[in-house]
Formats: C-alpha cells, sequence, structure tokens
C-alpha cells in the first residue's frame, strides 16, 4: 500500500490480503457518502460508526486519500468526481480528527503502526490542520450541553429567521452535523476517552450562535417532537428502540433516564457500533466482533448484509451506477449463501429506508409511516427482482435452500394471497425481460461488454429532450401523417411507475450480466485448473 506524508509519499510492504481488506473498508464508505447524497440521516450515522471502525483499525486520512485516489485511477475517473472526492475526504477529517481530539485509543496493533508513521516524519496534512480549531470548538460547544436536540431546535428557529443559507454556512452546518455525531455515537457505544463526553447544563459557548439549519425545517421539527420513547422494532431477530431521535441523530434515549443516571447506575462495557460495517469486515475482524456479540452470530451477519443492501438501495435512487451495481453484487452473495427476501426484508425498520423528502417514490400520505413503508416495501420487491432472475438463470443456492416456501420474495402482513400474487406478477416480469433480452440479442449479437451497456442503459435510460420530439412531429406532419404519435419528454421524470420499471429492467439486466461475467470467471478457473 501507499503511503503519502507531509514530506512525500512512501511504500510500505502490503499483502495482496491488505489491499483487498482496504478495498472492503472504502467501499462502506463510498456507499454510506453516496447514500447520505440523497439526504439519508441513517447513512450519515453508518458513515461516522464506519470511521470509528476504521480509526480504531490505526487507519488515518492519509491512508483513505490514498485508496480513493487508487480506485478513482482504477475507475477511469468514473467512481467520484473531483469535488465529490473532496467533500468525502473533508468529512472523515471531520470524524476522524474529533475521535483524536477527545483521545480515543487504538488497538494495541492498530497504535503500532500509528507510532511507525510518525517515527517516519508523517504528520497532519494541510486539511487536518485547518480544520483543528473548529473541530474543538464544536467539542467545547457539545460538552457545555449543545448536543443532537438542542442543535436541531436551534438549527430550526434559525432557518425560519434567515430563510436561504449560503454555501459555506451549509458546509459549516454538515460539519458541526459530523462532530455531534460522532460524539453522540461515542456515548452511545460507551467508549473509553481521555476528554470526558457527558454534556453539562447548557450555557453559551462561542460560535455557538452561528450554527444554523440542517436538511429542513420538517426534519428537525420531527426530530424535536420525538422526545418520547416508541416501542422496539424486531428486525429480523435484532430487537433495538427505534425512536426518530435515535435515527436521525444518535441522541440516546434509555427507557426515559437521562444518560448520566443510567450510566452511573449500571456501568456498561464498551461497545463498538458495528452493524453496519460487520458486512465489509476483515475475516479476522469478524471474528473478533463474533466472539464478544452477545447477540447470536447469524443475526448480526443478516442485519449487516441487509444495511449493506439499503445503503446501496438509497444511492441508487440517485442514479449512481456504483450504488446499483453493488446492490445487484451484495444481493448474489446473498442469494448463495442461502438467504431468503424475506430474512432481509424482516431485518430492516421502515424508518431507515426514508431519505430525501420523499424517499424512494413520491408516495404521498397523511401518515409519514405509510410512505416508510412503501418505500420498504419498495426495497423488498428490489431484492425480489433480482433473487428470481438469478433463479430463472439457475443459479445455485447452498444449502438446498430453494425448498423453502417462498424464498425470494417477501410475505403480506395479513398472510393473505396478496404476496402470493405480487410474486407471480414480479416472476412473470422477469421471465419477459429476459426473453426480450434473449432475442434482442440474437439478433444483434454482441459479447458481455453489449450486455453490459444494454443494462446500463436500461437502468439509465432517458426520453429524447423536447427539441427532437418537437423535429420529429414536424417531419411526420411533412410527409403526410394525419396522426402524430410522440413520446412526452417529461413524462419520465413526472411518472413514478416509469421510472419503476425502468428500475426493475435494469436490475434484471444488470443481474444477467453480474451472472453471466461469474460464469466466465469461474470456467476461466477451471480451465487453468485443469491445464496444470
Amino acid at each position: 500500500m501507499i503511503r503519502v506524508g507531509a514530506h512525500g509519499t512512501s511504500r510500505e510492504p502490503c499483502s495482496v490480503k491488505e489491499d483487498a481488506d482496504d478495498r472492503c473498508y472504502l467501499q462502506a464508505l463510498l456507499l454510506c457518502f453516496f447514500a447520505s447524497q440523497n439526504r439519508s440521516l441513517v447513512a450519515t450515522r453508518f458513515l461516522v460508526e464506519s470511521l470509528l471502525e476504521m480509526h480504531l483499525e490505526g487507519f488515518t486520512l492519509a491512508d483513505m486519500e490514498v485508496m480513493l485516489s487508487l480506485a478513482r485511477l482504477e475507475s477511469g475517473g468514473r467512481l467520484v468526481e473531483p469535488l465529490e472526492q473532496e467533500i468525502l475526504l473533508s468529512w472523515c477529517a471531520m470524524v476522524m480528527l474529533t475521535l483524536e481530539t477527545v483521545g480515543l485509543p487504538r488497538r494495541p496493533y492498530a497504535e503500532e503502526r500509528r507510532k511507525k508513521r510518525e517515527a517516519r516524519g508523517e504528520q497532519k496534512g494541510r486539511m487536518e490542520l485547518g480544520m483543528q480549531g473548529f473541530v474543538a470548538q464544536i467539542i467545547d460547544m457539545y460538552r457545555r450541553g449543545f448536543d443532537a436536540k438542542r442543535m436541531l431546535l436551534q438549527q430550526s428557529l434559525a432557518q425560519e429567521e434567515d430563510g436561504a443559507v449560503s454555501q459555506g454556512t451549509s458546509i459549516m452546518q454538515q460539519n458541526t452535523r459530523l462532530i455531534i455525531l460522532t460524539l453522540e455515537v461515542l456515548r452511545e457505544s460507551h467508549m473509553e476517552t481521555s476528554m470526558p463526553l457527558s454534556p453539562s447544563v447548557l450555557t453559551p459557548a462561542a460560535g455557538e450562535e452561528s450554527v444554523s439549519s440542517m436538511d429542513s425545517d420538517d426534519e428537525a421539527r420531527s426530530e424535536i417532537a420525538s422526545s418520547t420513547d416508541e416501542p422496539s422494532v424486531d428486525r429480523g431477530g435484532v430487537s433495538e428502540q427505534i425512536t426518530a431521535s435515535e435515527e436521525d441523530t444518535g441522541t440516546p434515549e434509555m427507557g426515559g433516564e437521562p444518560m448520566e443516571e443510567a450510566a452511573s447506575q449500571t456501568p456498561q462495557e464498551p461497545n463498538p457500533p458495528v452493524e453496519y460495517i460487520f458486512d465489509f469486515l476483515p475475516e479476522r475482524r469478524k471474528a473478533e466482533v463474533l466472539a464478544t456479540q452477545s447477540r447470536e452470530g447469524r443475526d448480526l451477519q443478516t442485519r449487516s448484509a441487509a444495511l449493506h443492501l439499503l445503503m446501496a438501495f438509497v444511492g441508487a435512487h440517485l442514479q449512481l451506477l456504483y450504488s446499483v451495481q453493488a446492490f445487484v453484487e451484495k444481493a448474489y452473495v446473498c442469494y448463495r449463501q442461502g438467504y431468503t427476501v424475506q430474512q432481509l426484508y424482516e431485518a430492516i425498520a421502515p424508518e431507515e429506508v426514508v431519505h430525501g423528502t420523499s424517499g424512494a417514490l413520491p408516495v404521498a400520505a397523511e401518515n409519514p409511516a405509510e410512505s416508510h413503508k412503501a418505500n420498504k416495501l419498495l426495497f423488498g420487491q428490489w431484492l425480489s427482482i433480482v433473487y428470481m432472475t438469478f433463479a430463472q438463470m439457475g443459479a445455485k443456492r447452498e444449502g438446498g435452500a430453494e425448498s423453502t416456501e417462498g424464498w425470494a420474495w417477501i410475505e403480506t402482513p395479513e398472510q393473505s394471497d396478496r404476496g402470493v400474487i405480487e410474486a407471480y406478477r414480479l416472476a412473470d416480469f422477469v421471465k419477459n425481460t429476459l426473453r426480450i433480452q434473449a432475442e434482442t440479442e440474437e439478433k444483434e449479437g454482441g459479447g458481455l461488454e453489449v450486455t453490459r451497456t444494454a443494462a446500463e442503459t436500461a437502468f439509465f435510460e432517458h426520453f429524447k429532450s423536447s427539441d427532437e420530439v418537437s423535429r420529429m412531429a414536424q417531419k411526420q406532419v411533412e410527409e403526410g401523417t394525419s396522426v402524430v404519435k410522440v413520446e412526452d419528454p417529461s413524462l419520465r421524470a413526472s411518472s413514478p411507475l416509469l421510472t419503476m420499471l425502468s428500475h426493475f429492467t435494469g436490475l434484471v439486466k444488470l443481474s444477467l450480466d453480474l451472472l453471466r461475467r461469474r460464469q466466465q470467471q469461474e470456467m476461466a478457473v477451471s480451465s487453468t485448473t485443469t491445464g496444470q
């Protein structure tokens, strides 16, 4: 692996396995980052939790900068835009500087690696040095009582007074939220730090008045209003307390008691959050986590796999090809490992699928919970589409899981025939899409690259521009056609149904493309082994 320090570039001996581990951490960060661009506060929290794990493992901002730069070069610059790369690195810097400032120790073996880098003269970069003062100021505000709920209240009031905010103010708001969310995660997980983190009674701190709005007034008001505990939600064997404040801000709630009182009554062991990042961890670290977890290992694995899919699903609705491909690839892994769609579907709470102002589709409902359920249902349909494609193409599953009734679709709450009917409709859709694709390939020919191009086009297809449509209509009129039938250039943007069908078609074709590539790789490996 290449390391970049203040005095240039150095290279440490690194195995292929370590490079693969680094790529897994990078994928975890990218999926959270892309999903957070769709205004998913859950995704922002998972990004913080991922950076916490990377800090404990000894990663530095310089490591992440090199990992991201190399990945971008390998993708031909398509992975992230230069501005996106800069924003992601600034987010990472905010979180990691916060962890260092409060004195969160790394694991012993990770601390040794850090000391070796310091001995070679590697120092903090210009970005980190410029952010230190801001980070220290927000931490001081937090220790004075400026926690997540108070931040939301103050930002909401400031938004109402000031209206639109400048780009610089917006960046400061996001950075403030990242720092406070990091501190909240540390408190919730009972991580030991050299600096006490329990907020005291709120007293005005310098710069506190400059913090203004979050993503929207509605989100802030929702957070403030949700101050009472709600019933726990069973997520596929993982029973957790779900409140709006926990989901969006990380504010801890423990049976209605203040955090300080609960902590003093029942001291708890440090418990770094790993629900999301677990699926990306190296095997060594996974074994360590499973050895210390009180819950069943399969429950954690299912939950983490489902969150992996969820982050890819949320990012995919920003038309990000990286997230779409990550969804299909992870679904293939889950398919091969014997997970059912229902298991993964139940591991996600409806509140976690919320993003943007209306979720995956513009669902109108008086009760927000109904919109949450609709978006979660769409998540389940995506999974079913991919699973059914693999099944109809003959992909094998482990443990003879095909004998499990209904393994490729989600059940309806009332246990009626509605779920079975929906499953047959999706299966027919997959079958017809595969048939049309096969007929097209037979006529036009082409290899795997042509197939992949067709798959990507299906997912991100757009109608022709209005100018092109006008020219088509004029040409048909001039040729004597009395009835002119043209496409509405704004229909796709305004029709959720067409958007959904386009996504379904793209998922089928991307799944087909992935399966063919995997089969080709297996054949190549088999022929190589036979030749030896």
